[in-house]
C-alpha cells in the first residue's frame, strides 16, 4: 500500500466537524447541510483529492508499467486500394528471411512466434542461452548459422540473477558480444495477460513488455523463458491460448523483423515425443506459432544404433513445425558438458568415422583390392563386410557400406582409382594413409 503524507490534503478547521465526526455522519442525499457542516459535495470531493494523491505518490514510489488501452490502436477499415492484390504484388516478393540457416535452408525465420518444447530439466534454458550468445556473436549454434550478428533479448521469467549469470559465464567465459542482453524478470514480472470478467485482456506486464522491446530495438529475437511465467490464463483453454498467441503476434507486427521464441513445458504423456503437439496445455498454443521444436533425450534405440553409453548426457532436437520453411530432414544432438552447457554432436559422423577407419585398417592389413559393389553386395567383399559388421552389431552391408566408404573417401583415408578390367575398368579403392583407429567415441559396439 502507498504511504500518502496527509499534510498535502488541507483538513478541515477543528471547528467545522461535529462532536462525533465519522462516516456515518455523511447526510442523505435528499437531506440538506446545515450551516457550518461539511456538504456531501465537500466530502466525496475531498475523498477524490485523497484517491488522487494516492495514485500519484503509487506511481511516483512503486512506479508499475503503462497500461494503454488496446482498443485505442488505430486501425481503420480497409480501402480497396489496400487489398488490390494486382497492384500490390507488382513485384516478386523477398524470399523468407532467416535468424537460423541450415545449409542454404531456412532454419529459424524471422519475424514469427515460436517455441522450444521440453519437459523441466532437459536444457531447454541452457540452449535458448547459447543460441542467443551464438546469434549475438554471427557464430551460431552447431550447424545452425546466422546470416550476421544478431541483437537478442533474454528475458529469464523462472531462473534468479545469479543463476543467470552463473549459466553465461559457463558458456561466455567472460567474453560476450554487444548484442547480447538479458535479464531476470523472475519475481518482478507477472504474465502478460489476465482475465477480466472471464475474458482474456492484456495486462499491464503485456504493455511492459511493449515498452522494453520498444527500447531494444533494432531487436532480431526477444527469448521467453519460460511460457509459464508469462501466461496468466487457463492453460488448458484453447480460445484464451489463441489470445495470448495473438498478443506476441501483435508485438511481431509492430516491430518489424522481430522474432519470438518461447519456452514452452511438455504434457507427461509426450514428454519424449518429437511432435508438435508434445506441448502442456491447449494445442492452440502450437496451432498458433509458426514455428515449434522439440527438444528430447536420446532415445535407447538411438543410443545403441550410435553407440552412446549414457544416453542421458544427449538431447536430440528436431523441428516439428514450420510453416514458411522447410522442415531438415535430419537430426540434431548435444551432449551436455561441464556446467551444463550443451555441445553440438554428430552421431552419424561417428559412428561413420569409427566404422571407416575399420574399414580401411582392414584393407591395408589384409591388401585388398574392392570396389564399392563389392563391398555393398558381392561375395568377394562378404568377409570384410562380416568383419565390420562383428566389431559394430548396428553396421548394415546393404544400407551403411556406401556412407562407410564415402566418409573414408572425405576424410582423405581412401581414394578410387581406375584399374583396367579388359575391355573396361573398375574403381578400386586405394589406401592412401592409416587414420589412428585409438581413442575414438561411439561406434554402436
Amino acid at each position: 500500500m502507498a504511504i500518502i503524507d496527509l499534510n498535502l490534503v488541507r483538513p478541515l478547521p477543528v471547528e467545522e466537524y461535529e462532536e462525533e465526526p465519522c462516516i456515518d455522519s455523511i447526510p442523505d442525499r435528499e437531506q440538506p447541510s446545515r450551516e457550518g457542516e461539511t456538504s456531501e459535495k465537500e466530502i466525496m470531493a475531498l475523498q477524490k483529492a485523497v484517491l488522487a494523491r494516492e495514485k500519484e505518490l503509487q506511481e511516483e514510489h512503486f512506479p508499475n508499467p503503462k497500461h494503454e488501452n488496446p482498443k485505442s490502436v488505430d486501425f481503420s477499415p480497409l480501402a480497396p486500394e489496400q487489398t488490390d492484390i494486382a497492384s500490390i504484388l507488382a513485384v516478386e516478393p523477398l524470399p523468407v528471411e532467416a535468424i537460423l540457416k541450415y545449409g542454404k535452408d531456412v532454419f529459424l525465420p524471422r519475424g514469427i512466434v515460436g517455441a522450444i518444447m521440453a519437459t523441466g530439466g532437459t536444457g531447454k534454458s541452457f540452449f535458448l542461452l547459447q543460441l542467443a550468445m551464438g546469434l549475438a556473436r554471427g557464430q551460431g549454434l552447431g550447424p545452425l548459422k546466422p546470416p550476421n550478428p544478431m541483437k537478442v533479448l533474454v528475458l529469464a521469467g523462472e531462473d534468479p540473477e545469479a543463476e543467470l549469470h552463473r549459466r553465461l559465464w559457463t558458456i561466455g567465459r567472460g567474453q560476450f558480444p554487444d548484442g547480447l542482453h538479458a535479464f531476470s524478470v523472475a519475481g518482478i514480472v507477472g504474465p502478460l495477460m489476465e482475465l477480466q470478467e472471464n475474458n482474456p485482456e492484456r495486462s499491464q506486464w503485456y504493455y511492459w513488455l511493449d515498452q522494453t522491446i520498444e527500447k531494444h530495438m533494432p531487436l532480431d529475437l526477444a527469448i521467453l523463458d519460460p511460457k509459464s511465467r508469462f501466461y496468466g490464463l487457463n492453460e488448458n483453454d484453447n480460445d484464451q491460448a489463441t489470445q495470448w498467441v495473438s498478443a506476441l503476434e501483435s508485438l511481431v507486427v509492430k516491430y518489424k523483423g522481430l522474432t519470438i521464441l518461447f519456452a514452452h513445458h511438455t504434457s507427461k504423456q509426450n514428454a519424449e515425443k518429437q511432435t508438435q503437439h508434445a506441448g502442456r496445455g491447449a494445442s492452440a498454443i502450437v496451432d498458433g506459432i509458426r514455428w515449434a521444436a522439440s527438444m528430447t533425450g536420446l532415445e535407447e534405440s538411438k543410443a545403441k544404433k550410435y553407440g552412446v553409453g549414457n544416453p542421458k548426457d544427449y538431447v536430440e532436437i528436431s523441428v516439428t513445425k514450420s510453416n514458411y520453411a522447410p522442415k531438415p530432414n535430419t537430426e540434431f544432438y548435444w551432449k551436455r558438458g561441464q556446467g551444463g552447457a550443451l555441445k553440438y554432436v554428430s552421431l552419424e559422423e561417428i559412428r561413420l568415422d569409427v566404422m571407416a577407419r575399420e574399414l580401411v585398417g582392414i584393407i591395408i592389413d589384409k591388401g585388398l583390392k574392392l570396389s564399392r559393389r563389392d563391398i555393398e553386395r558381392e561375395d568377394n567383399g562378404k568377409a570384410l563386410a562380416d568383419a565390420i559388421k562383428e566389431k559394430y552389431k548396428t553396421f548394415s552391408r546393404r544400407d551403411d557400406s556406401n556412407s562407410v566408404v564415402n566418409h573414408a573417401i572425405k576424410k582423405g583415408w581412401l581414394e578410387e582409382v581406375k584399374v583396367p578390367t579388359g575391355r573396361t575398368h573398375k574403381l578400386i579403392l586405394e589406401p592412401i594413409k592409416n587414420p589412428d583407429l585409438a581413442g575414438q567415441e561411439g561406434g554402436g559396439k
